[in-house]
């Protein structure tokens, strides 16, 4: 009879969980335009909890700092918040939604944003809100700005943090729904982490051998980049011919004389097979190491243009 018991309390108490968790279920209440079965996703290499919030803001559940470690990725993410059991992913698109099954009932909705199998962004919905020192927030991660209120809506919108590291540049958004809450006690609802690598950012111009260098990175990245992710910076686009794309006259700043780049078409998207360019003004070099697929143009020390050429995809 008391073991009967025990096993009936054990029951009551999962029970409420069990409700909970089916609730926040993603399948239940989210519809996405391009469902797609969930991709397998591999055990973490590093450890999920750095990605974990703890202390003050344990119950926001992702740390910002943790966000923009370069070793969190997909697997850390899932291994931390749940597993993905809806995903959204347009055939001739680089980027994939994974809607997880929230593993804290204090997670209404959560949401991972990548390209590329690369984690970009985590969203998360809090119900109920968190707590949250603003004032706290301010000093860990400087002045924000203003987050606009979403539309037809009388909420006060939230805070936006922008972040430079080594290897991201960051959004770190809070989002609260009263205006009169004290900074030291914001109840967020939601909070929405954004990450893009240096390494796939160009600069502005090209100007040193360091900005070559994330030229060559950008081009030569495991993942072939989209055409679109040179445009601006090496000019604006003048023609498409077939798989050849021209570029007008590039403002000063990004020292281009002309540029040009060769595409490929795979399952409906553009990849970047090849990118040359003329540099205005010739950039100081030295004697760079040698990369398959880069021929490099120097005369007297300086790189006068580059052409960079990768597999086909």
């Amino acid at each position: 009879m008391a073991r009967l018991s025990q096993v009936l309390v054990l029951a009551c108490v999962s029970s409420p969980a069990l409700a909970q968790r089916a609730i926040n279920d993603p399948r239940n209440s989210v519809g996405v335009p391009h469902p797609v079965p969930c991709p397998t996703v591999a055990k973490p290499k590093a450890d999920p909890k750095l990605l974990a919030a703890t202390g003050s803001l344990a119950g926001l559940l992702v740390d910002p700092d943790g966000f923009l470690r370069p070793e969190i990725g997909i697997a850390e993410a899932v291994a931390l918040l749940g597993d993905p059991v809806l995903c959204d992913h347009a055939a001739s698109s680089a980027y994939m939604n994974l809607f997880l099954l929230p593993r804290s009932p204090g997670a209404q909705r959560i949401e991972l944003e990548t390209k590329d199998d690369a984690l970009i962004g985590i969203v998360v919905e809090l119900d109920p809100p968190v707590t949250v020192d603003i004032t706290a927030l301010t000093k860990r991660h400087g002045k924000p700005r203003l987050m606009p209120a979403p539309p037809d809506s009388s909420e006060p919108g939230g805070n936006r943090y922008a972040r430079t590291t080594a290897h991201f540049t960051g959004q770190l958004m809070f989002r609260h729904r009263r205006g009169d809450e004290p900074a030291a006690g914001w109840k967020v609802h939601q909070l929405i982490f954004r990450r893009s690598a240096l390494a796939d950012e160009l600069p502005e111009g090209f100007h040193t051998a360091a900005d070559v260098d994330r030229l060559i990175g950008l081009a030569l990245r495991a993942a072939p980049p989209a055409p679109v992710d040179f445009y601006g910076t090496i000019g604006v686009v003048d023609k498409v011919t077939g798989d050849h794309i021209s570029f007008g006259p590039a403002l000063p700043v990004r020292n281009v004389a002309s540029a040009s780049i060769e595409k490929r078409t795979r399952g409906g998207r553009d990849y970047l097979h090849a990118v040359t360019i003329k540099f205005a003004k010739p950039i100081a070099i030295g004697s760079p190491a040698k990369l398959t697929g880069v021929t490099r143009t120097i005369t007297k020390g300086k790189l006068t243009a580059i052409e960079i050429v990768r597999d086909e995809p």
